[in-house]
């Protein structure tokens, strides 16, 4: 078998952060709405080219879509390789967080999928550490049963 594989969390994560994401940001905009009246500086700074009602659309918008587009890097920029002796999750959008578990002394390997998570073949695979008693917790991931069996094979094989 090839090394590195990489393995990726799966879309239902991504959907979940986007809703969690624009709820607390609609939050904010209405707690922001109370503390500031940004209705007068929006009729007095873009009132002179377009509409208010427009403007606030507009703002509102782009907002959302910057939001959106964050959570989509943050997504599409997190992994997991599993390697040899070690599984490294890499995270981060401009600078990339590595963080490496290795496989030597797997005292166990969880697998737990709820109603949603099996019909989308998705789940989290935990991985338990003997030595040093760390915990590896790889949320949503796609086909996390082979993946759950593939890292436990590989910590029985080194030992």
């Amino acid at each position: 078998m090839k090394y590195p594989i990489t393995v990726k969390r799966g879309p239902l994560s991504l959907i979940k952060n986007i809703i969690l994401v624009e709820i607390f940001v609609g939050f904010l905009l209405v707690l922001s709405v109370y503390i500031a009246n940004y209705e007068q500086i929006l009729r007095h700074t873009l009132a002179q080219f377009i509409r208010y009602d427009y403007s606030l659309v507009l703002a509102a918008s782009l907002f959302q879509l910057f939001i959106t587009f964050v959570v989509f890097l943050r997504w599409l920029n997190e992994n997991y390789e599993i390697r040899e002796k070690e599984i490294i999750r890499k995270k981060g959008i401009f600078s990339v967080i590595q963080k490496s578990f290795p496989l030597k002394e797997i005292k166990e390997v969880v697998l737990r999928q709820n109603l949603l998570e099996k019909l989308t073949n998705c789940g989290t695979v935990i991985v338990r550490d003997n030595q040093s008693k760390k915990v590896l917790s790889m949320r949503n991931i796609e086909n996390c049963i082979n993946t759950g069996h593939f890292a436990l094979s590989i910590g029985r094989g080194i030992r």
